[in-house]
């Protein structure tokens, strides 16, 4: 009985020990109240998250926008083609686009050649002269004289610029004709 009781008494200290150790670490009152205070915070931080969910709209909400947003997009592609609605869109207006040149005709081309055997001629400030000036040679008429001498031509490049490497292409004809010991044309 003894040894009972002995074993009861060590149990019961044990125990004893347990809730002291148990009791010594139990909060305060101010970490009771710290523990409170973050508890509220995470509390409130939730809160205000599931209101922001809720205020945030979807997509059945946005429907009405995405129809508008569509219907501007339709508008963009309409004044694309349309001047009128381009503009009153404050768009620049839709380029209209010229249809491109016809190739020289027979007659163009004959007319060309001929041009050319009077340009091989001419000194090169007399070509210029003659090639610069609209009246007597048109714009067909230097583009099928480019055509001949293998100048590729384009709608953006200049006159000037056209008569320039025509002016070059036949001096430099006559250059290489000198190189090679043929007579040049007397100038």
């Amino acid at each position: 009985m003894a040894k009972n009781t002995e074993k009861k008494y060590f149990e019961l200290r044990k125990f004893g020990s347990s809730l002291r150790q148990l009791t010594e670490s139990l909060p305060t009152e101010s970490d009771k109240a710290q523990l409170r205070a973050q508890f509220e915070e995470v509390i409130s931080f939730l809160t205000k998250t599931a209101n922001a969910m809720d205020a945030l709209p979807s997509v059945e909400q946005t429907a009405n926008v995405r129809k508008a947003l569509d219907a501007f997009e339709d508008l963009a592609i309409r004044a694309k083609t349309d001047p009128i609605l381009s503009a009153a869109l404050g768009m620049n207006p839709p380029r209209r686009s010229s249809p491109p040149s016809a190739a020289p005709s027979l007659q163009e081309n004959e007319k060309a050649e001929s041009l050319l055997n009077q340009l091989r001629s001419l000194s090169i400030d007399d070509m210029n002269a003659r090639l610069v000036n609209a009246d007597l040679t048109s714009a067909r008429e230097l583009s099928a004289v480019a055509s001949l001498l293998g100048i590729k031509t384009n709608r953006k490049q200049g006159r000037d610029l056209l008569v320039q490497q025509i002016v070059k292409k036949i001096s430099n004809f006559r250059g290489y004709e000198e190189l090679q010991g043929r007579a040049a044309p007397q100038v």
